[in-house]
């Protein structure tokens, strides 16, 4: 009896000092109404013991998913304002930003890719060079993070909030971390970063720059994928076969200058996208499934290119490739003759 009573105070004296530790660091009042305007020396500190207290609870070792999921909530409340001015995104970004690196940069995936997503829904320069910097698979080889890192890239570059000047620079590494990227997942989003950076906002010359970068990234992609496992390449198609929906979408959106002088490189990018399959003949040839999977993608070049060559004018050769055709066919042969057909299309004046 007298062993339960003291297991039983024990248990009780345990849990209030448990108890009394959880009140001590009790969450911080909500910093919503700071959002707004420029916050004073008193303000600045609130914000700091604010985002100090999250980037704790979310980078604690022994957290568990209700802290992670608390900590998140917490961190993205007052970024989910109708109206955030530039001077509490500053303060705030001075709060949390070198917290978060160190979590992203740590062993616990979950609290990493929370980390990221704040960083997205941040929105300034920092946070994109912060995901830039991990966006790459030389530099970040774990996929989790990389895969979090460039779907922040996206939604930062779709919205509008960064920097215009600071655009071309980010599309630049974005398509050097595409040349090399072998996951599909990661690659989608790299090429996607590219395609929705190229916004009104920005200048001809930054909108032509950004588009020659995403043709780059797919000129990486073939050179990969020539290169590449054999089984690895109908993903990395999957992967590009969407983005080249979106870019045709938004080719046919530009001003026919502008579409000209894109369709003149674009051209011959399409054209080493449907040399691919010849490279991997006998594999993707080998089941129905791979084969139906190159064949939408076959398919869709081929009209893009057919498409492209209208506009710049230049004689409908490409329809003489009938590359599907072959492809349908099985016919290897047939289907090399046809890219010597775009060949001699793509060398006449009209793509120069």
């Amino acid at each position: 009896m007298d062993n339960c009573r003291f297991i039983l105070r024990t248990a009780a004296a345990a849990a209030v000092l448990f108890f009394s530790a959880t009140s001590l660091a009790a969450a911080p009042p909500s910093i919503k109404g700071l959002t707004t305007g420029t916050p004073n020396e008193q303000e600045k500190q609130t914000i700091s013991e604010y985002g100090a207290y999250w980037c704790d609870k979310l980078g604690n070792s022994a957290a568990d998913p209700e802290d992670i999921r608390e900590a998140k909530r917490g961190l993205l409340d007052p970024l989910k304002q109708m109206s955030v001015s530039a001077a509490f995104l500053n303060e705030y970004d001075q709060a949390i930003l070198e917290s978060l690196v160190t979590i992203i940069d740590g062993e616990e995936p979950q609290p990493a890719v929370v980390s990221l997503i704040v960083l997205s829904q941040l929105g300034t320069d920092k946070a994109l060079e912060a995901m830039l910097d991990r966006s790459r698979g030389s530099d970040e080889p774990r996929m989790h993070v990389r895969l979090a890192a460039c779907r922040g890239c996206k939604l930062l570059l779709a919205g509008n909030r960064i920097n215009a000047r600071r655009v071309p620079a980010a599309t630049r590494r974005l398509r050097e971390a595409a040349k090399e990227e072998s996951d599909q997942n990661i690659l989608r989003h790299q090429l996607g970063a590219i395609l929705v950076a190229d916004q009104p906002m920005l200048t001809d010359t930054q909108r032509a720059q950004i588009r020659g970068y995403l043709v780059q990234a797919l000129d990486g992609y073939s050179k990969l994928a020539s290169d590449s496992d054999e089984r690895k390449v109908p993903e990395l198609f999957d992967a590009v076969y969407p983005v080249l929906v979106e870019v045709r979408n938004s080719a046919l959106k530009l001003e026919p200058q502008a579409q000209r002088e894109f369709g003149k490189v674009l051209g011959p990018c399409l054209a080493k996208l449907l040399a691919v399959p010849s490279v991997h003949w006998e594999k993707a040839q080998g089941s129905p499934e791979t084969k139906d999977r190159y064949g939408k993608a076959i398919q869709f070049c081929e009209g893009f290119l057919q498409r492209i060559d209208l506009i710049l004018g230049g004689g409908g050769g490409v329809q003489q490739a009938n590359l599907k055709e072959a492809w349908d066919a099985g016919s290897r042969e047939q289907y090399l003759e046809g890219l010597a057909t775009l060949e001699t299309v793509l060398s006449r004046p009209t793509y120069e």
